[in-house]
């Protein structure tokens, strides 16, 4: 599937599934909201790969990327206001997200449970529940990322998983001022 500036909201269930090995949504310029579960998921093998989309107002996790060999993509996106998680890799779903916001969530802004793995770089991941949460060893690497504040004061938490932060040029530079 291939969708350009589309509006995809109000479903009983998630508003984007792609599932099993060989399945790919492309969204560029797109809206995912306001659907009764997640806004994207990807299962079983599947590939999500969004430019310039806004996520938002789900009432279940914004993306969700489910089992060995899924993967989301995510480029310029704003993931935010989701009823759960902003991003959530599970049960060996992997995430790489780049030049995003993952805001106001209700949940983790970036969730890695069970031998997930996410990778994020120049994002801002703040005003959510936690800002990274990595469990059940789980590995989250973040590079030039900005954190925080989250609701529970809680920027990273760890329950059996890893966070690998490396500090960008400019996050370097704002932190030492």
């Amino acid at each position: 599937v291939d969708a350009r500036g589309c509006t995809v909201a109000g479903n009983r269930l998630s508003g984007i599934n792609a599932i099993g090995k060989g399945a790919c949504v492309r969204c560029t310029r797109c809206r995912v909201r306001r659907n009764e579960d997640g806004g994207i998921n990807v299962v079983d093998g599947a590939l999500a790969l969004t430019t310039a989309c806004e996520v938002d107002s789900n009432l279940g996790t914004g993306v969700r990327a489910l089992g060995a060999g899924s993967w989301a993509v995510h480029s310029e996106c704003v993931i935010a206001g989701n009823g759960w998680h902003g991003v959530s890799v599970v049960q060996g779903g992997q995430a790489l997200i780049d030049s995003s916001r993952l805001v106001d969530n209700l949940g983790a802004g970036l969730n890695a449970f069970s031998h997930a793995q996410a990778s994020a770089g120049d994002c801002c991941i703040e005003r959510n529940r936690y800002g990274v949460w990595s469990q059940a060893e789980s590995q989250v690497r973040l590079r030039g990322c900005v954190t925080g504040p989250s609701v529970q004061d809680n920027e990273v938490a760890l329950a059996g998983g890893s966070i690998i932060h490396h500090l960008g040029i400019a996050a370097a530079a704002s932190a030492a001022a």
